[in-house]
């Protein structure tokens, strides 16, 4: 096994290419365990973080990764993704309550703004 941060995180880049996405974050951990700056594992994390539906902690890893790194644009995509992804449902939710209250002939509540439908997801 690589004692070498930059070897372990290679190893771990070559794991997730293989489908091992569980050796490959026990490389990535190990690797911000001695270097917990190290953006590329930050955002290596969140990615497999996303893949696995731990989306808040996806996205705490992602916007460590963005703020380390804050000129790698593929790092802010990944954030807006599982940012998106992690406020689906609530917005699931309130499209549902703005649907159901916007259908014609529906006497039951007050139409839901579009503001109101923010405020109501975040």
């Amino acid at each position: 096994m690589p004692s070498d941060a930059d070897a372990k995180y290679n190893l771990g880049f070559v794991y997730l290419q293989q489908s091992k996405a569980d050796e490959a974050a026990t490389l990535f951990q190990q690797v911000l365990s001695a270097h917990p700056d190290d953006a590329n594992a930050q955002y290596q994390i969140g990615k497999i973080l996303m893949d696995r539906g731990d989306l808040s902690d996806a996205v705490e890893h992602l916007e460590t990764a963005t703020r380390l790194s804050p000129q790698t644009d593929y790092m802010h995509y990944q954030l807006q993704a599982a940012t998106a992804r992690n406020h689906a449902p609530q917005m699931q939710t309130a499209n549902s309550q703005f649907t159901r209250n916007s259908r014609p002939g529906n006497a039951s509540g007050p139409l839901l703004h579009r503001s109101r439908v923010r405020e109501a997801i975040f």
